[in-house]
């Protein structure tokens, strides 16, 4: 059987509103399973009934039906330790993507009653385990002698769990010797040098008091190698790039010049990134969306050791370098000739690293940092000098937060990496003086790059579920139209018009183009299946022209605009959305969003109630004018209930638009009030049509209560002229 855990139920029930279902994961349990092992995990959500298979972003990993709803899920041998993707697909389509952990330790699973008696371990292990009530206390024990170096790690929070884990470690005296508690994210961490022989004791439990089924957890018990940095951070994929590993428990030489961590020496080895022998660069998940998590390496092994937590390799497009100390004063800065993807650390509590390079007068260059996205604990603050010729100093600029997000609380973009467009006031020497905006931390962990490139106006698309509020797949019925909501990222202050279509769909779907006015970040794409359509899964391909061969942006060129330049992206369109539901109040809500390789979109069969036309999908409107929309509705299955309609996708400035369709009526004519400061161009609306009509999951049924259709219309071309 597929449970459901009532307090996940609760929560999610503000988005569901009585509407189509829709396949969506909660949690699975456990969320890991070890390489090489064959696992059976619990599915729990919601219109879970009837999959038929799980979908992962790896192909080492492999699923088949078990008992009691269950699914056996094995891991190939040669896949590499990450956190990937997986997603249920059945009867009402495919879910949301959820992480699931491969590891390289033996795995066990927490076994109840623990809260009075400790359940014994074997090192190394993997436990994974549930705190199933505010009151659970879970208790594990464990053999170690004097001396022994032990890593303890949970994972909880940082891969969708409520948990809020604390940890505390108790001696074989019974007297307790350490405790951890968000020390990433939300989630603990301990190494430790054992001081006694004999048993020892572990507490796990919510620090809030929180419990229920779906606050899981992956615990880790080890003496294996923990990496604090690679040096580089990025890696030529085209030909091999030396690493400089930094950690314990690595069998290497000490590195001196670093402080210890948990008591222990940092040492350093170095390895030989070779790209055509890796695994190729791939999706694995990252925390959260600023971890830039796609299409990057992972380093996950080294010397036939694997690792626990996989480190990210990101593809350089810059020349790679990396710091040399002792760069802390202006006169050791380091030499560097733009444009470069340099790595650096804040090696200890107030370290401070300068970098030299030569600009030309009215040189336009972006300067970024690179840590928040690539799970770093850094927090890098840059400034941009200019070096007098008396050898002082004089600041010119630094660098700001890239923390503006104009997707609002569905795909969360800011990040606290820094970024700077600079133009050189004049020709002469310039220093980049980086410090850590805490000068009490520092240490092997706080890795950097800095990136100093060429301006390079840009745009990526990313597609998420349209008017999601929390984590969901997308269905498109046949004979039906989806809604997707695209964003563009645009990069380096690009602001042209684009218009975005979807290439390779599938036979009997078909896509209509959205347009992006200037300035415009988020716009929606409707998709159509035809009656014909077979039922399946695809990837959502999209791409993105300023021009395109049919010339309608000739058609809509108006006097006085300046006309587009032909640009199309070489960036993949990529997929994403939200893994929590939305917090906050509407005007300050928050999510937490992930990216993904794609947007999967399934195509189902059900009888669907009507569908509406506007008529022309080109309206001409003058600034400061009411124009009729009309807007055609063709009903089938019985269905003749009123339809209230909505203009969607609005310029802003523009008035809301609705009316209603009329019970026994086909058609009716909104008013659209176009304001005087709208702008000009290109628009793309839609209209979204919402009425009840009756629906059972069981087509047999012989009741079907009303749920809450929304369908949206095809889209029109609103062009605005003076």
């Amino acid at each position: 059987m597929i449970l459901l855990t009532l307090i996940f139920s609760v929560a999610q029930a503000h988005y569901s509103n009585a509407q189509l279902p829709q396949n969506r994961i909660d949690w699975i349990f456990p969320n890991g399973l070890q390489i090489g092992t064959t696992t059976d995990i619990q599915i729990t959500g919601a219109d879970l009934e009837g999959l038929t298979s799980l979908r992962f972003s790896h192909k080492g990993l492999t699923a088949k039906p078990a008992k009691d709803g269950r699914w056996s899920v094995s891991v190939a041998t040669n896949t590499q330790p990450g956190v990937y993707a997986m997603q249920a697909i059945g009867h009402w389509g495919i879910s949301n993507p959820i992480p699931i952990i491969v590891g390289p330790l033996p795995e066990v699973r927490e076994t109840e009653p623990n809260e009075k008696t400790a359940q014994s371990l074997t090192l190394p292990v993997t436990v994974n385990g549930q705190i199933q009530a505010g009151a659970d206390v879970d208790n594990f024990s464990f053999d170690g002698k004097k001396g022994d170096r032990v890593v303890i790690e949970v994972t909880a929070d940082s891969y969708e769990s409520p948990l809020d884990p604390t940890i505390r470690v108790f001696s074989p005296s019974g007297s307790q010797i350490a405790e951890s508690q968000d020390t990433t994210n939300y989630d603990p961490y301990l190494e430790m040098s054992l001081p006694e022989n004999g048993r020892y004791k572990l507490q796990l439990f919510d620090a809030v008091y929180g419990g229920s089924p779906a606050h899981i957890y992956r615990l880790s018990i080890h003496n294996g190698p923990v990496l604090d940095s690679v040096i580089p951070a990025s890696v030529d994929s085209n030909q091999p790039t030396s690493l400089k590993l930094l950690g314990r428990g690595l069998s290497a030489r000490a590195e001196s010049s670093f402080p210890k961590l948990n008591g222990f020496a940092e040492s350093s080895l170095s390895l030989l990134f070779e790209p055509k022998t890796a695994n190729a660069p791939h999706s694995s998940l990252g925390v959260f969306s600023n971890s830039d998590s796609v299409n990057r390496y992972s380093l996950s092994q080294f010397r036939g050791q694997f690792l626990i937590n996989p480190k990210p390799l990101a593809i350089a497009t810059e020349p790679i370098q990396s710091e040399i100390e002792s760069n802390d004063l202006p006169k050791q800065a380091q030499q560097l000739i733009p444009p470069f993807d340099l790595t650096g650390l804040i090696q200890q509590p107030g370290d401070v690293d300068f970098y030299h390079f030569s600009a030309k007068q009215d040189e336009i260059w972006v300067i970024e940092t690179v840590a928040d996205r690539q799970n770093s604990p850094a927090y890098p603050s840059v400034t941009l000098e200019k070096l007098n010729p008396d050898n002082t100093t004089t600041m010119v600029a630094e660098l700001a937060e890239m923390g503006a997000n104009p997707f609002g609380p569905v795909f969360e973009k800011a990040t606290r990496d820094g970024k700077l467009q600079w133009k050189a006031p004049s020709h002469g020497d310039y220093l980049l003086r980086v410090v850590h905006s805490n000068l009490h931390e520092g240490d092997a962990r706080f890795v950097y790059r800095l990136i100093m490139r060429k301006l390079k106006p840009d745009y990526q698309l990313i597609a998420i579920p349209s008017g999601a509020t929390g984590p969901i797949g997308l269905t498109c019925m046949k004979g039906g139209r989806t809604a997707v909501s695209i964003l563009l990222n645009r990069i380096d202050g690009f602001d042209s018009t684009v218009r975005v279509d979807c290439f390779d769909l599938p036979a009997g779907m078909k896509s209509y183009p959205a347009i992006f006015a200037q300035g415009q970040s988020i716009t929606t794409l409707i998709l159509e299946a035809d009656t014909t359509a077979a039922s399946g899964e695809f990837a959502l391909k999209l791409r993105g022209e300023t021009s395109w061969a049919d010339r309608k942006d000739s058609t809509d060129w108006l006097p006085g605009q300046a006309r587009e330049v032909s640009f199309s992206s070489n960036l993949t369109s990529l997929g994403g959305g939200l893994v929590r539901p939305l917090v906050g109040q509407n005007n300050q809500q928050r999510g937490i969003s992930r990216l993904s390789e794609s947007l999967m979109i399934a195509v189902r069969q059900t009888p669907v109630p009507f569908q509406l036309d506007p008529e022309p999908l080109r309206l001409f409107a003058k600034r400061g004018t009411t124009v009729d929309l009309p807007i055609q509705a063709i009903k089938s299955h019985g269905f003749d209930v009123p339809i209230a309609l909505k203009l969607e996708n609005l310029p802003a400035q523009m008035e809301a638009v609705a009316g209603t369709i009329e019970k026994g009526k086909t058609s009716v004519a909104l008013k659209c009030k176009i304001g005087a400061n709208i702008a000009l161009g290109r628009h793309t609306v839609y209209v979204s049509g919402a009425a009840p009509f009756g629906f059972a999951k069981d087509p047999a049924a012989k009741e079907k209560p009303n749920i809450n259709w929304n369908i949206p219309s095809r889209p029109l071309t609103l062009v605005v002229t003076p």
